[in-house]
């Protein structure tokens, strides 16, 4: 009875993770390299205000440090991002609009922000408070307006998987024997953290969440001593993530966004405070060069919110 139990509940996890891979796979949920400078822009000049990736990584650390100063999840800015990257990637007027003005692009990281927080948030952001994060520089008809603008272009279609959604869906495969329940949660906060990271940085905005996912599980396995995460359990567990995602965990960019998240995250995610075990084992296997510096905001005096000119 045990046995049928554990397929029953395997069963349903591989169909959870076909749903959520079908739907970040739809045409809907698609984002593309708006900021190639040779992508079609505004029919009217730009004037120097157009944004680029620094542009966008400085919002996203605000907004983080806004979700951490509230106590909201990080994946709450997680599906901030991924609204405002879908909505910028529409070859719409008021996408191309934001893309080439900064004011509109940071109200509408801002505004994606209340729209996440209204969809996985206890809380509520209304227009009064976001004026006020903002320092007075948009009025709450302004972020009211804006949200029309973005649901409407997203067809209202504002509920796609994220990283970490997929990466607690596969650690769910781990096996049931051979590995403490610790361990299970260092993994997860883990590899959430990397996916996170990744998810946020420019080069993966076409990078589908369920492959960074997966890369960021199997770098969080690698960082874990043998002691922890055995041999034997380690080639079943691989063994069902190559079941579930029909491929091998080799195959495609697997291997170069685990080499990304290597050379750019593990340094942030794993120290000797928080996971002393796992840290210890980077140590012994990380290379000199590895650093954060691709992590680094870049930032842009232009967006910051002290700056009440228009």
């Amino acid at each position: 009875m045990g046995q049928a139990t554990d397929s029953s509940s395997t069963d349903n996890i591989f169909e959870r993770i076909a749903a959520m891979r079908l739907l970040e796979s739809s045409k809907t949920y698609q984002c593309r390299n708006y900021l190639d400078k040779d992508l079609p822009s505004c029919s009217y000049p730009s004037h120097g205000d157009s944004v680029d990736v620094g542009c966008r990584a400085k919002m996203i650390e605000w907004l983080s440090s806004i979700a951490e100063f509230c106590g909201f999840d990080r994946d709450t800015v997680c599906v901030a991002t991924s609204l405002s990257d879908r909505f910028l990637s529409q070859s719409t007027q008021e996408a191309r609009n934001a893309i080439n003005d900064r004011r509109q692009f940071q109200l509408l990281f801002i505004t994606a922000l209340h729209v996440s927080v209204k969809v996985r948030e206890p809380a509520h952001m209304d227009g009064p408070l976001l004026s006020k994060l903002s320092r007075g520089k948009y009025a709450a008809h302004e972020f009211a307006e804006c949200e029309r603008h973005l649901l409407e272009g997203l067809h209202w279609r504002i509920s796609c998987p994220t990283a970490t959604d997929f990466v607690y869906e596969l650690l769910s495969l781990l096996p049931k024997h051979g590995i403490r329940p610790t361990v299970k949660q260092t993994l997860l906060e883990v590899a959430s953290r990397m996916s996170t990271l990744a998810m946020s940085d420019f080069e993966f905005i076409t990078t589908r969440p369920s492959l960074v996912a997966l890369a960021a599980i199997l770098e969080s396995v690698r960082c874990m001593s043998y002691r922890d995460f055995p041999s034997r359990q380690r080639k079943e567990f691989f063994a069902s993530l190559e079941e579930v995602g029909g491929t091998s965990i080799t195959a495609g960019n697997i291997p170069s966004v685990r080499m990304w998240l290597k050379d750019h995250c593990i340094a942030d995610v794993v120290n000797d405070e928080t996971y002393p075990d796992m840290a210890l084992s980077v140590n012994r296997t990380a290379e000199s060069e590895s650093s954060l510096e691709g992590c680094s905001p870049v930032c842009v005096s232009s967006l910051s919110f002290r700056d009440n000119n228009k």
